[in-house]
């Protein structure tokens, strides 16, 4: 904001805290060439001011003064006036036209007067002056007029409608007003309906007056003023007179031009009450002009316009503004969804059935908000929903609607039943019957919230679209997969019993045993069973006992976070026995089955050379990623236990799977990847640990490491003491630095030089600590060396620059030192004292 010169622009400062920066800039450009004496550069200034944003009402005040000023002609004043008045009702620019009005014709300014009344003649605060004025230019044309003529009865007919007028509406002379209308028409002359419309005004006049005192000192324009505004907007919109609620809105306006909520609660009454699409329009127009980046209100105008019947090239205008004002994901997905549909119904309306406009519209709010918010731009997913359901039902375009939804259950959503029974029965409805079964059979090895929901859903779309055989398969898929729901949770829940303590009373302990049985107790819920001409009855009771299955209710599954600050799917809840045929079965329909999927492995069919293990990826990746990590890919398997999930890749030669163990802790969406020899852990759960854990001579340990520093970062720094073979920073498993690392030189000669210099070395801005390289043995690794061996390992413990002194006394430094000592007191012999040697050091 520029400086103020003046008390005249204190309230413009006041007024103007809250502009955009384009709006000050045009201010502070005006006033300087004010201020220079250039009118000329002013005007055209304001012109171009005018164009973009409703000029505050103290701006045009400025710009006509300066015109009366310069005895411009009195049309282009007048137009001033006007172009003042469609921005913003204000008493002081009505106040200043009835001023300038007097210098005219009487005749002229009497129609004047009745523009002003159209502006604030209702307006409790300042209406009384207009209203003044009015009737005693009116009294004094009859003054001189005859008595009796016919010409005087018609001014006096006129004086007591105006009266009438002036005495309907609650202000603050309005007392005054009736004494004078007493005293023109006479105490018992007065109809009683003047009486009556006066009374009631009087009695709106005093409801308003605590209203009016909170507003009467506005000159801080600060927060208890627009909460006295909004308070009195609620009372006249009670009270339910439209022209009212106009004006009370228009005043709060002048005093707060940029409160984006206000424009907002304004429009909103206008397009709920008022309805009349002129005066809407003009309103709206005006919003987006003062807040043009604000979303909420750009939306609203696109459908006003389109209400009103504007031309689509009409509405265009407003869309390239609203869409250059996307700052958030959600303000993108909102104004986007508003234009699609308004298109839609544009075409609808032309009756064309060609929707590519529609369709070209989603394509590029994907691509746009996905560019620039990342992949959670639909973190709800139902503007991809819209565009599937788009896709199906108007473009006929299953192809493409079915890539949108593979892209939904992609994005971390694939555990959830209520996504896939969602998808399916689109596909079911507007797509083929072929691919709703292929998602059903990858749905079964997918989701972990209700599967037992899928599999019922899965079993009746067989029944109701499906012959024997499929049913059949269905069956077999979908029992084998309860049954390792069922394992898993069983296996669950017996280690969790597991790590129960002891010593909690008996009566935890007979609760333990309760529940422990209640595990391995045959489950009484139904079985799905298969139509086999070995079953006779099977399809009997299997409609019996599917009828009597509860269905959970829809809702999205819980998180819980792992130990690295990752989103985990939540274990289903215990589950009862539901036996299966035989879980070694085939999964379903050849070529259905999903590649994600957990599969089944014979052991020995595995050639080990041509195998690596990989873990530590997300739950959510893409089984595509592997094959571009990685080169000559025969296959992935990836494993998932509800809780973990690890694989196995395979390739076409052992030379692949060599060269693919070099790709550990590659990352892959912000996490490091796992890669080591197929060596898998009693469970089949973790890589090994491929470090050493032993004294590395060549090798240190550094810690304070910045969380941001790179590999790169510490190699140039250390180069300088020989050269650095290898640099790895210590990672959590989320991929985040634990702030220390592992520099690797060529030689211990390097290292030693490294350790020894007293150079205070310092990465973005943290002093590293150093030590030779020692890290502690791993529980899962061999034992530590046995105690005739601990000399040739020692020492055992990291070796810190800072812990090179040797802490020997005085007395017996002095004497070692003439025997060969190293500068640092420590002694040099390659034999350690024992501690019979150190007491008698002592006791000399």
């Amino acid at each position: 904001m520029y400086i103020l010169k003046n008390k005249r622009y204190i309230y413009m400062a006041n007024v103007f805290k809250d502009a955009p920066e384009g709006y000050v800039d045009y201010v502070e450009l005006i006033e300087f060439n004010r201020g220079e004496g250039n009118l000329s550069a002013a005007n055209e200034t304001r012109e171009e001011f005018s164009q973009k944003f409703p000029l505050h009402p103290q701006i045009w005040l400025d710009w006509i003064n300066d015109e009366i000023n310069a005895g411009s002609d009195s049309d282009q004043i007048e137009s001033l006036f006007e172009r003042a008045f469609q921005d913003f009702q204000s008493c002081d620019v009505c106040l200043k036209y009835m001023e300038w009005t007097t210098t005219l014709d009487m005749s002229v300014a009497k129609s004047k007067l009745e523009r002003v009344l159209q502006i604030i003649g209702i307006r409790p605060d300042c209406a009384s002056l207009v209203w003044e004025t009015y009737l005693d230019i009116e009294e004094g044309t009859l003054s001189v007029m005859g008595e009796t003529s016919e010409e005087a009865d018609q001014q006096r007919s006129k004086i007591e409608a105006l009266y009438g007028r002036a005495l309907r509406i609650p202000h603050q002379k309005h007392a005054d007003v009736w004494q004078k209308y007493t005293d023109f028409m006479g105490e018992n002359k007065i109809p009683k309906k003047i009486r009556d419309e006066y009374e009631a005004a009087a009695k709106s006049y005093d409801e308003m007056t605590q209203f009016e005192e909170k507003i009467s000192n506005l000159e801080d324009h600060d927060e208890a003023s627009r909460t006295a505004f909004q308070e009195y907007i609620y009372f006249e919109i009670e009270k339910g007179d439209p022209a009212r609620v106009q004006m009370i809105f228009e005043r709060a306006l002048v005093e707060f031009p940029f409160d984006p909520s206000l424009w907002e609660d304004y429009v909103r009454w206008l397009d709920s009450s008022l309805k009349i699409h002129s005066v809407i329009v003009g309103v709206y127009n005006r919003a987006c002009k003062m807040c043009y980046d604000y979303i909420p209100l750009l939306q609203r105008a696109l459908l006003a316009l389109e209400r009103a019947g504007f031309a689509y090239e009409d509405i265009l205008e407003v869309w390239e503004q609203a869409k250059a004002s996307i700052t958030t994901p959600e303000d993108g997905l909102s104004i986007y969804r508003t234009f699609i549909y308004l298109t839609r119904r544009k075409i609808v309306k032309e009756g064309s059935n060609d929707f590519s406009a529609v369709n070209d519209l989603f394509k590029e709010a994907s691509e746009k908000l996905s560019q620039e918010f990342g992949p959670y731009w639909d973190s709800t997913t139902q503007f991809r929903k819209d565009h599937a359901y788009f896709l199906f039902v108007k473009m006929k375009n299953s192809n493409e609607a079915r890539k949108i939804w593979k892209d939904i259950l992609a994005s971390g959503n694939g555990h959830m039943a209520s996504i896939w029974l969602e998808g399916i029965a689109l596909e079911r409805h507007f797509g083929s019957i072929a691919e709703a079964r292929k998602m059903f059979y990858r749905a079964v090895n997918s989701v972990s919230d209700e599967p037992y929901k899928i599999f019922e859903s899965f079993i009746q779309f067989e029944r109701e679209e499906g012959t024997v055989d499929e049913l059949d398969k269905a069956l077999e898929k979908v029992n084998a997969q309860a049954e390792r729901v069922r394992t898993r949770e069983a296996e669950k829940k017996n280690k969790q019993g597991q790590k129960q303590k002891g010593g909690e009373g008996n009566e935890r302990k007979r609760k333990q045993q309760t529940d422990s049985q209640q595990v391995s107790k045959p489950n009484k819920q139904p079985k799905f069973e298969p139509t086999t001409p070995g079953n006779p009855k099977a399809v009997t009771k299997l409609a019996e006992t599917m009828s009597n299955v509860k269905v959970k209710s829809e809702t999205p599954a819980q998180q819980k976070v792992d130990a690295d600050g990752f989103a985990v799917p939540v274990g289903l809840p215990p589950a009862k026995r539901r036996p299966s045929l035989d879980e070694h079965m085939e999964v379903g329909p050849s070529g259905v089955g999903d590649q994600k999927a957990e599969r089944k492995v014979d052991p020995n069919s595995i050639d080990a050379a041509r195998t690596v293990f990989i873990s530590n990826f997300k739950f959510n990746v893409e089984r595509e990623k592997f094959f571009e990590v990685f080169e000559n890919v025969q296959d992935v398997r990836i494993i998932s236990t509800g809780k973990n999930r690890y694989g196995y890749v395979d390739f076409v030669d052992e030379n692949s799977a060599k060269a693919a163990l070099s790709k550990d802790r590659t990352m892959i969406d912000g996490r490091p990847l796992f890669v080591s020899p197929y060596n898998p852990h009693e469970r089949g759960e973790k890589a090994a640990f491929k470090f050493g854990t032993g004294l590395e001579r060549s090798k240190l340990f550094v810690k304070n490491v910045h969380y941001n520093a790179t590999a790169d970062d510490l190699k140039n720094l250390f180069s300088r003491f020989g050269n650095v073979k290898d640099v790895r920073i210590v990672m959590h498993k989320s991929g985040q630095s634990k702030g220390c690392a592992y520099v690797e030189y060529e030689t211990e000669k390097e290292a030693n030089v490294a350790l020894l210099s007293n150079e205070e070395l310092k990465i973005r801005g943290r002093t590293l600590q150093i030590f030779l390289s020692n890290p502690p043995q791993k529980s899962d690794q061999q034992p530590k060396p046995s105690a005739k061996n601990a000399i040739d390992e020692q020492p055992t413990q990291r070796v810190a620059r800072s812990s090179r002194v040797s802490f020997v006394p005085r007395s017996i430094a002095a004497k070692t030192s003439a025997n060969g000592s190293d500068q640092n007191g420590s002694a040099s012999t390659s034999k350690g004292l024992s501690n019979e040697d150190f007491k008698k050091l002592f006791n000399k």
